[in-house]
């Protein structure tokens, strides 16, 4: 059995996994999430049931008070912000109101949030990776999803839209270029949004060029009319 059918498959069609399931999935929680790991060091018996685990499994989880844990947490921390600072460095240059690096990345709130996310650790707000084989394999796709619902549709960032849906656009058009399984298809002739503080609509072409054009009534219907995709309504 794969490490996919062990953490991805609905806990009812694996009932005889059920506790080694939970056990995995507050493990994980443990390795990223600061919150998750502070709760634990203060009670382990009430995060242990809150993931419906006994208290007998503190065998199977680490010491998260120990150095060995704290570098443990550091280096995946490291790893997350190296991955995603690849396709969102404007992105993490307008939260950080600097320039994008990774130590600034990893003790940033917001970034430390999104390790703790339903996002980050789930997979329904995925989109079907490139090459098909399954979720949990690239997170720029699900990070799009969270900071669009935190920071722009939330308005608590509102100025990270534009380049949050640059980035994702380029991103978005080049894996659907180099697909090799169906799902992200549509969306390599480009994409689009409009940028309302530049009163323009902002396009990704199919080369993952980013073109600016003056808005005007009736563009974005042709836009999609075309074959690009809004980046507004894309959903997993």
């Amino acid at each position: 059995m794969s490490p996919e059918d062990v953490l991805f498959r609905p806990l009812e069609d694996r009932r005889d996994l059920a506790d080694l399931v939970r056990l995995q999935r507050c493990y994980m929680k443990l390795l990223y999430c600061t919150e998750t790991a502070r709760a634990y060091e203060r009670d382990p018996a009430g995060v242990l049931d809150a993931y419906g685990l006994a208290t007998s499994a503190r065998a199977y989880l680490p010491d998260v008070a120990s150095e060995n844990h704290r570098v443990e947490m550091h280096g995946r921390r490291v790893l997350a912000a190296q991955e995603l600072l690849a396709d969102y460095a404007r992105t993490f240059a307008c939260l950080l109101g600097a320039e994008a690096t990774v130590p600034a990345v990893t003790g940033a709130p917001w970034f430390l949030a999104w390790l703790s996310s339903e996002e980050f650790f789930g997979t329904k707000d995925r989109l079907p990776h490139a090459f098909g084989i399954g979720p949990g394999y690239e997170n720029a796709s699900p990070f799009f999803f969270h900071a669009r619902r935190r920071f722009v549709r939330e308005a608590t960032r509102p100025a990270a839209r534009a380049p949050l849906y640059t980035d994702f656009g380029r991103w978005l058009v080049g894996q659907a270029r180099e697909s090799r399984a169906g799902g992200l298809a549509r969306f390599r002739r480009g994409a689009f949004f409009d940028d309302a503080a530049s009163g323009s609509v902002v396009v990704v072409t199919s080369a993952r060029q980013v073109v600016s054009v003056a808005d005007e009534a009736g563009l974005a219907s042709k836009l999609a009319a075309s074959g690009l995709t809004n980046l507004d309504e894309v959903s997993p």
